[in-house]
């Protein structure tokens, strides 16, 4: 579910980004989906407006908005940075820190045309094994949504380790594909378990996995991040809650996954299990459907995960200090 759109900023603060161009490897031909309407690379199998790339917002702290309720906000470290997509993300935030610099990048240049001047775009791929900036760089970076996006996130978080500042903190947010339930009214066969157990089985043929959130804390520790902090939310499918924030989320959230299940399937469906545009789109309408029912008490876990970087000459207990 996608935050709340900042307020309007006054034309005198805006700048036309300046998206920076690394080298032709890194630059990234954009297949435009004419069936779903939305863009994704021909390496990347989620369409670009929905999959949430690196954004590396530094050398500030930083608060993100969350989706997720008031009751359980996300406050944990020094806080925290984006996602960038569409660059909604960064345009808030160079919003609340004016002063600070904001350094956003995606694989392909989708973002807006004018945007405030603390913020740069930067085209760029986060599996390269050397990020287009120098190391020991940024004071925060954060992902959000990534699964499937990468052959190997824990080495993405490996390279974000290198490129964040001694002291500086990477925070990744990821969902936990498979739905959940806690009071079994939720059947084996219910239509929105089967897609997702169908969407992870494409994914896994092509070695691009989806349920990557239990492994973030294991990677965060094998990169060399101290002080790692995990925290679990429950995001409700529907409006089945009792809870008045709740139920709204919930309403949010299980529109939220039926709007993007076409574009979500289409590249799976079609370029791993070969099915045609309409058998997706027949498929996909009991799935639809399944969201609607408030007697299915279903919920997605939401990880979020956050860690420090070591200060130079730091002891780390079975480490040797940080060089």
């Amino acid at each position: 579910m996608s935050s709340p759109p900042p307020p309007a900023a006054s034309p005198s603060r805006l700048a036309p980004p300046s998206p920076t161009q690394p080298d032709e490897a890194r630059s990234q031909i954009v297949e435009a989906d004419s069936q779903s309407g939305h863009s994704s690379t021909a390496e990347n199998f989620l369409p670009l407006p929905q999959r949430r790339q690196r954004s590396r917002p530094p050398r500030i702290p930083t608060h993100p908005r969350q989706p997720l309720p008031p009751k359980q906000a996300l406050l944990r470290s020094p806080p925290s940075p984006p996602g960038t997509g569409t660059g909604n993300w960064a345009i808030e935030m160079g919003d609340l820190y004016p002063t600070g610099l904001i350094e956003a990048t995606d694989l392909s240049p989708i973002q807006p045309s004018a945007v405030p001047a603390n913020v740069q775009f930067i085209i760029d791929d986060a599996e390269q094994a050397d990020w287009a900036i120098p190391e020991n760089h940024y004071d925060f970076v954060h992902t959000r949504i990534l699964e499937g996006c990468f052959l190997d996130m824990g080495a993405v978080i490996a390279t974000a380790f290198k490129h964040t500042k001694p002291g500086g903190y990477l925070e990744c947010q990821e969902l936990n594909p498979p739905p959940h339930c806690d009071d079994g009214t939720m059947p084996p066969d219910w239509p929105f378990l089967r897609y997702v157990e169908k969407l992870q089985e494409a994914s896994l043929e092509i070695g691009r996995e989806l349920d990557i959130a239990p492994k973030l804390r294991g990677w965060f520790e094998d990169a060399g991040f101290v002080d790692v902090q995990q925290r679990v939310f429950k995001v409700p499918l529907g409006r089945w809650p009792k809870d008045p924030t709740m139920k709204d989320l919930g309403h949010w959230w299980a529109e939220n996954m039926s709007v993007g299940l076409a574009a979500f399937s289409l590249a799976y469906f079609s370029r791993v299990l070969g099915w045609s545009t309409e058998e997706i789109e027949l498929y996909l309408v009991d799935v639809r459907k399944s969201l609607t029912d408030r007697d299915v008490h279903a919920y997605h876990r939401m990880y979020v995960v956050w860690g420090r970087k070591p200060e130079v000459g730091e002891v780390v207990p079975g480490r040797a200090p940080a060089a």
